[in-house]
């Protein structure tokens, strides 16, 4: 049987699937992204169908392998320190996915406050830069 991509985005599956979730706009611009990605190991990260891993969420990756490690905020300071990179779009892991990837970004401008990331991440990827409404902005669109 051969394989198709019918995923959506950048997964590859079986089947045609349609999942909602995620589409939240967090890039203002992007000026450097690696464009092939970085594989995503699902199951190793313990990601599941129905999942939806954001556009800017945070990454580690290393020139040496095709891999990258989702790193989630509540992660421990240690694993924080190796961020060097976001998520470009929404992956959205459906049913019968087996194969995930992401464009990574190394250098741009994001909305800040559609995204995940501490401060102390946010220091250390100095080609970003965290673009955050005002407060009554805000307050006006029901963001915390």
């Amino acid at each position: 049987m051969g394989y198709y991509n019918r995923g959506t985005d950048n997964t590859m599956t079986q089947q045609t699937h349609s999942i909602g979730g995620g589409n939240v706009e967090c890039w203002i611009d992007v000026d450097k992204q690696i464009h092939i990605g970085r594989k995503i190991d699902l199951a190793k990260q313990g990601f599941k169908a129905g999942d939806v891993i954001p556009a800017g969420s945070m990454v580690h990756f290393d020139n040496e392998s095709d891999y990258c490690e989702v790193i989630k905020a509540d992660a421990g300071a240690a694993k924080l320190k190796t961020v060097n990179g976001m998520t470009l779009h929404d992956v959205k892991i459906v049913e019968g996915t087996f194969y995930a990837s992401t464009a990574i970004v190394t250098s741009g401008k994001c909305w800040g406050d559609a995204t995940d990331v501490p401060a102390s991440v946010e220091a250390q990827l100095s080609n970003i830069e965290f673009v955050r409404l005002r407060k009554d902005a805000r307050e006006a669109y029901g963001i915390e």
